[in-house]
């Protein structure tokens, strides 16, 4: 799904991964999540506070230009 509600579920679950596995404590401390996506400006992790707003920002930008 590409609406906000079922894409911040999925990204959060993901995110939870290395908590699950007792990798670390905090999604916030696992260095490997990261966004990658053509155009996207690195450094914005899926697991910062502005992940979602920026996300939905580029994602609408990257479908009115193609259309």
């Amino acid at each position: 799904e590409s609406s906000p509600e079922p894409f911040t579920a999925m990204v959060h679950y993901i995110c939870e991964n290395p908590v699950r596995q007792k990798l670390v404590l905090r999604a916030q401390d696992w260095n490997y999540t990261d966004t990658v996506a053509p155009g996207w400006s690195l450094g914005l992790k899926p697991t910062s506070e502005g992940f979602r707003q920026e996300w939905w920002k580029w994602w609408n930008q990257k479908v009115s230009e193609s259309v």
